[in-house]
């Protein structure tokens, strides 16, 4: 059984994974408040509550401090393009470990592409894809066709990262 201490550490890192990946995922935060009404049991409604005051009180403590967290970052990046005549001569945007994309990080992504006409090439291996914690989802990699329109899709299917009696035994 665990003791108060290591229960309330696990209860205040899945809250915190909550709200990161609820904000990774640019969900509205009136979704949270519509996620009140749909829940089934006291525990559900009872964890969204808590949801909802920390998330509050982490915004009003980022607003204290004059700071922003990595995805409030990235969501005024993409305001600020939006919104500003930006000349940005990019003629390609080149992504590492695509796999490990998040909604939000797509988004800026496709604004970067409107503002510029760049071509983007990502690279990435599904299989190794670490970072769902952080936000990430596999679907916008795997599914890289519904978020850049006519792509040019190559696989790579010879590595020389490791030994090819490895790459067989893997595969």
């Amino acid at each position: 059984m665990l003791l108060p201490q290591k229960k309330f550490l696990l209860f205040q890192r899945k809250i915190a994974q909550f709200i990161r990946l609820f904000k990774a995922n640019q969900q509205e935060e009136s979704l949270l408040y519509s996620f009140l009404q749909k829940v089934f049991s006291k525990q559900e409604y009872q964890f969204l509550v808590n949801v909802i005051v920390i998330w509050n009180l982490y915004k009003e403590e980022l607003q204290s401090q004059k700071e922003i967290d990595f995805d409030d970052m990235i969501l005024e990046a993409i305001a600020y393009l939006k919104e500003n005549e930006i000349f940005l001569h990019y003629r390609y945007i080149i992504i590492d470990e695509y796999q490990d994309s998040s909604l939000l990080r797509c988004k800026l992504i496709q604004t970067l592409i409107a503002k510029t006409n760049a071509k983007i090439m990502a690279v990435g291996d599904d299989f190794q894809s670490i970072y769902r914690f952080s936000g990430c989802d596999l679907n916008i990699f795997l599914n890289f066709q519904n978020y850049f329109p006519n792509p040019d899709i190559l696989f790579i299917i010879n590595t020389y990262r490791n030994s090819q009696e490895l790459i067989d035994i893997a595969g």
